[in-house]
């Protein structure tokens, strides 16, 4: 079940940053850079608080959250490639950097998020 949850709060952080918000731009309608900063900079955020929460492995939790922002990507790709098709000519690069950033990222707050979970936990006396 956590799986599940890691991979949709992945892929709804993309779908909201590249597909839906994207569509409200009245020149391009192609994602700008603000979109990806945004994603790089919640990532930890959603990765932490899943990791705080469910107090599961940070590394299978931000990878299945990079995955699904990955997956919500191809669905940005798909809608480019409708409208120019030379639009994702690098794609193997702009994969490789949303794994990667949203990866380590997301190792980063879920690692932030795992030091706060101990933090907060009440000791037990021996």
């Amino acid at each position: 079940m956590h799986a599940m949850k890691s991979w949709v709060t992945g892929f709804i952080i993309g779908l909201l940053f590249f597909v839906i918000a994207p569509q409200f731009e009245h020149k391009t309608g192609y994602i700008s850079q603000s979109y990806w900063i945004a994603v790089l900079v919640i990532t930890p955020f959603a990765v932490g608080a899943l990791v705080a929460l469910s107090e599961k492995p940070v590394m299978g939790t931000a990878t299945l959250v990079a995955v699904g922002i990955l997956c919500s990507y191809m669905t940005r790709v798909q809608i480019d490639i409708q409208r120019d098709r030379t639009s994702h000519n690098l794609i193997p690069f702009e994969l490789m950097f949303i794994l990667v950033g949203t990866f380590l990222g997301g190792t980063i707050g879920g690692l932030l998020g795992a030091l706060a979970n101990k933090s907060v936990k009440p000791r037990t006396r021996s």
